[in-house]
């Protein structure tokens, strides 16, 4: 059997907490300079929060889990490791409360954003990247969204409210806002938000994107040939690379103005004849006739 969410809780919780506390203590710090080194990296904590940050408070049967800006900021200035940090952070930070009901069910793994095509997985994918930006409250995520030299937000925090509780539907430009807000600067991130928005419409509606249904056929088709054309391109022999013929300028004198060199050029070479050493049977034989030539001039 596993822990009750409670106990689960409070156990991450202290983990964090004492992992905190020992980095301080490593460090040497007191809690004062880690605050005016928070301010001096621009990212000013109080002393207050900071100490917070080192205890488990309970608040009912849940313990208060200090925000990710405090855990970062906490941990680069006793120069500790950020990655491990975050995740003993988002280990504390992603134990579910436990329920007023007796569902004690574990919180399931966020769809990916493709396979995303019911309200309920686009509510949890949204639940789970404001947890990856560091569980930042309704207010801070209400400055956020507020346009440039303007006081009026594009996040009410009343609405977000609803909105991440499951008990008001999203809109398009509502969902932009808020995946902006959790720190996706990439466009093409949110447009990939906004796509699984649109699928979710279309199934609820019964209607088809026909404009997009034939650019991503044109796509797929594209993308057909072009690895028919790659196939066919590597099963082709490879060329041989013959070197080129090197052009020598010819320095030969005219016939006319050396007309001697000429001669000399036009003229056969002469023939040299190589007199070659007779072999060894043939000098014997020789030997043997001019002695039988002796003995009978001898007689």
């Amino acid at each position: 059997m596993g822990r009750e969410p409670s106990a689960l809780a409070e156990h991450t919780a202290r983990g964090l907490a004492q992992w905190l506390l020992s980095l301080r203590q490593a460090s040497g710090l007191s809690i004062s300079q880690v605050a005016s080194r928070t301010e001096r990296m621009g990212m000013s904590i109080s002393r207050s929060t900071l100490y917070r940050a080192e205890l488990v408070r309970m608040v009912g049967k849940q313990p208060s889990i200090p925000s990710w800006p405090v855990v970062e900021a906490y941990t680069k200035a006793c120069g500790g490791n950020i990655t491990e940090a975050r995740r003993l952070w988002t280990k504390a930070a992603s134990v579910p409360a436990p329920s007023k009901t007796a569902s004690t069910a574990p919180r399931r793994p966020a769809k990916a954003l493709q396979y995303i095509s019911e309200p309920v997985d686009l509510l949890h994918a949204m639940q789970n990247l404001r947890l990856r930006a560091g569980n930042p409250s309704l207010r801070e995520l209400e400055n956020r969204a507020k346009p440039r030299f303007s006081t009026v937000t594009l996040l009410p925090r009343s609405t977000l409210g609803a909105v991440l509780n499951g008990t008001r539907p999203c809109r398009r430009e509502f969902l932009g806002h808020f995946v902006r807000a959790c720190g996706v600067t990439n466009e093409a991130e949110v447009m990939r938000w906004l796509q699984a928005w649109d699928r979710i419409e279309a199934s609820r509606t019964g209607t088809v994107n026909h404009d997009m249904h034939h650019r991503l056929t044109a796509l797929e088709e594209d993308l057909h040939h072009t690895k028919a054309a790659l196939a066919t391109v590597l099963t082709l022999p490879k060329p041989r690379h013959e070197p080129e013929p090197v052009l020598v300028p010819d320095t030969r004198p005219s016939d006319a103005e050396h007309p001697q060199v000429a001669e000399l050029v036009t003229e056969p070479a002469p023939v040299t004849r190589v007199r070659t050493k007779p072999s060894r049977t043939r000098r014997s034989g020789q030997w043997l006739s001019g002695l039988v030539k002796g003995i009978s001039a001898a007689f």
